[in-house]
């Protein structure tokens, strides 16, 4: 029944840990010194032995961080460029459509107003100076349009002064 007592006295009686004289049931008198320097050792020791579980953590830590960076590095410049390409085919894709959307309200606009729907053909090339304001040949087909629609109704003469005051 007492078998493990045995064999932890006699493993500590092997390592030096308990005086061989002594018997197996008796207890040691603590003297309140014996205990604080007691306390004081396990604490040194215990401190000696975080501490190194901390520098070593810490040093692991950096090795991990540091592999990692120089590991991503490729991964982050493979995104980088492929991120400035799809931006690059993202504006040229938008820039395409507003070219088309463009041209498809010129050529619009030019049907109508030779059709004499000078109403719409002004919506149209209204339409296309929001895509492309600076375009030379629209803002002379939209000076026309206005000229026409001026002698017909007054209020397209307000947008004819409005539109040469800002744009010319």
């Amino acid at each position: 029944m007492f078998d493990y007592l045995e064999l932890e006295y006699e493993v500590k009686r092997r390592r030096g840990l308990v005086n061989p004289k002594r018997k197996l049931y008796e207890r040691k008198k603590n003297s309140l010194l014996l205990l604080f320097s007691n306390l004081l050792i396990n604490y040194k020791l215990k401190f000696s032995r975080n501490m190194q579980n901390v520098y070593m953590s810490f040093i692991t830590l950096v090795v991990v961080i540091s592999t990692t960076i120089v590991l991503c590095q490729p991964i982050i410049s493979n995104f980088r460029e492929y991120s400035n390409r799809q931006t690059e085919a993202t504006s040229a894709a938008y820039e395409n459509k507003n070219r088309v959307a463009f041209n498809f309200l010129i050529n619009s606009g030019k049907n109508r107003f030779l059709e004499a729907r000078i109403s719409s053909a002004y919506k149209e090339f209204k339409l296309a100076h929001a895509i492309y304001p600076e375009n030379e040949a629209l803002n002379n087909l939209l000076i026309e349009t206005l000229n026409i629609l001026c002698e017909k109704e007054n209020i397209y003469c307000d947008e004819l002064d409005e539109f040469l005051l800002n744009d010319y």
